[in-house]
């Protein structure tokens, strides 16, 4: 820890010495950022991540990054498991992101939105290896908070029938979110030609998420799609909603 602690703090010295030489030339904003750096440098000196990011942002800004990399290593080695770290390399400071997020999933396996980071990624890189990645992740607990990204993977890559299949699956795993939910039945009313398929994923929402909002949207798809439905759907709207909530939805 002790030898980590030293080498940040070298980084942050060469730093300084750089930047201070060239003040005179990038102005007020660099002798701002070198004033913030003295003041830091103790809390940089162990690794504070929201300090090593708020440093980060300043020197992008102003076309100083040659050090970045450097710093953002050393923190990583104390701070492993650190996922804003991980993010923030990734997306500004990464040479090669496909590595930086096999690393970052290694250090935090079961995290939805590294996870997701490296899902996105594979899919451009390695579709196949995506899919079966993700029939691997999404039985997992930890993977409930990627079930809305999981079906949109699901339907852009496969289509509706296997979206469907998709929601049937992870109804056995996971309480389904409301986006997930409103998500597949998107997909229905753009794709599908089955009202009876949409009037069942509404009976899933309105029953899970009893708001004004999504029996509004129910009546309104039985209104032009389905007008023999109305009655059922407003008579479980009436004995869902308060007297005030079903006088706004009119």
């Amino acid at each position: 820890s002790s030898g980590i602690n030293a080498e940040y703090g070298e980084c942050l010295k060469d730093i300084v010495m750089f930047m201070i030489t060239f003040t005179g030339k990038l102005g007020d904003v660099q002798t701002m950022i070198i004033d913030f750096m003295y003041q830091g440098l103790d809390k940089l000196s162990i690794g504070n991540p929201d300090t090593v990011i708020h440093l980060g942002d300043k020197m992008i800004a102003n076309n100083l990054t040659g050090f970045l990399s450097e710093i953002f290593e050393v923190a990583l080695k104390q701070h492993p498991r650190d996922k804003a770290l991980w993010l923030y390399k990734i997306h500004n400071l990464s040479n090669d992101p496909s590595k930086d997020l096999e690393n970052a999933l290694a250090a935090l396996p079961n995290d939805p939105d590294i996870l997701l980071e490296y899902l996105t990624s594979l899919s451009f890189t390695d579709p196949a290896k995506c899919k079966v990645k993700w029939e691997e992740v999404i039985k997992e607990s930890f993977a409930a908070p990627l079930i809305t990204q999981f079906l949109q993977y699901i339907y852009l890559s496969s289509g509706l029938k296997d979206a469907r299949k998709a929601f049937q699956d992870i109804q056995k795993w996971h309480a389904v979110p409301e986006k997930a939910i409103a998500a597949l039945l998107n997909y229905e009313m753009v794709d599908g030609t089955s009202a009876e398929q949409v009037c069942y994923l509404f009976t899933i929402l309105t029953t899970n998420f009893n708001k004004a909002e999504n029996w509004k949207n129910y009546l309104d798809f039985c209104q032009k799609s389905c007008p023999e439905q109305i009655s059922s759907v407003l008579w479980k709207c009436r004995n869902s909603l308060t007297e005030t909530q079903i006088a706004n939805l009119f």
